[in-house]
């Protein structure tokens, strides 16, 4: 992959995505040897123009929102879906479970065992 990085780099990125197919920023970065802003700048070039597009959105494994995957065309960008209410309910539910029980604990008037949760 020498000669990606002999290339401007809205040629390189193109030349990735041409060979390897569709990637994230962080990917492209890695494949091109340069920063993430100028990655995101050449990308957004590339979109402007009509040339890349986001394919799809992919986790990254923490939190934060998804990462757009992107390809080579003049498609529609994907749409990013959210979590749903009940999903994001559950992860705080599950964060905070310790708190809304010594919460509950309060309102209804029973002792509160501030031990309990390392048990």
């Amino acid at each position: 992959m020498n000669r990606i990085y002999n290339r401007p780099l809205t040629d390189a990125v193109l030349c990735v995505l041409t060979d390897v197919g569709p990637m994230t920023t962080q990917e492209l970065m890695l494949l091109t040897g340069r920063t993430g802003h100028c990655v995101r700048d050449s990308i957004r070039r590339l979109r402007k123009g009509k040339r890349v597009y986001i394919k799809a959105y992919q986790a990254n494994g923490g939190k934060g929102r998804k990462q757009p995957v992107y390809a080579i065309g003049d498609e529609p960008d994907a749409v990013e879906i959210g979590d749903s209410v009940k999903v994001r309910n559950a992860r705080y539910r599950q964060r905070h479970r310790q708190a809304i029980i010594a919460r509950d604990a309060v309102r209804h008037g029973r002792e509160v065992n501030i031990w309990r949760g390392l048990i």
